[in-house]
């Protein structure tokens, strides 16, 4: 409407009885925009500076540098356009894709050995690893190292699962 209106001759704009209004809702819009960039701005600000993230603290702001992210993903341009902090959210982000690896990587070492898993709170554990491997980039995943032992202790799980699954109703 805004286009519309100034792409009009003087002439044309001086018959227009209502601009107050599109003026009014432009204002509207902006506010509105501020208020989402603003937000968006304030969880960035929360978060450290990408040079103090590091292997060992990166867990405890990994969800909210995620909620960060997907709410700049999410949000339209224009307010894309009114965040100030995108750049420090983008440096976060590429120090996580720098970390979910080796993040990956210890919590597979920290895992028994296949052959000896031996009780539910060992498959738990796996499982959950398992999830938060699968929430890596097919690029992230291609550098955990000991991916195959991931791999192993899941198909033990499935294997153990598949044995006892059977027996849950017999009792």
């Amino acid at each position: 409407a805004k286009s519309s209106y100034d792409a009009l001759s003087e002439d044309a704009k001086a018959r227009v009885t209502n601009v107050q209004k599109l003026e009014a809702c432009l204002a509207k819009i902006e506010a509105i925009i501020g208020d989402l960039s603003g937000k968006i701005d304030a969880k960035i600000n929360a978060l450290p500076a990408p040079e103090d993230l590091t292997k060992e603290n990166f867990g405890t702001y990994r969800d909210a540098i995620l909620e960060a992210k997907n709410e700049y993903t999410m949000a339209r341009q224009s307010v894309k356009d009114a965040v100030t902090k995108s750049e420090k959210l983008q440096q976060l982000v590429a120090k996580l894709k720098e970390f979910n690896p080796l993040l990956a990587i210890d919590l597979i070492n920290a895992l028994p050995e296949a052959e000896q898993i031996a009780s539910e709170g060992d498959m738990v554990q796996i499982i959950s690893v398992k999830n938060f491997f699968d929430t890596l980039s097919s690029n992230e995943q291609a550098e955990v190292a000991n991916a195959s032992k991931l791999s192993a202790c899941v198909e033990k799980c499935s294997k153990a699962k598949s044995l006892v699954s059977p027996l849950a109703g017999a009792s």
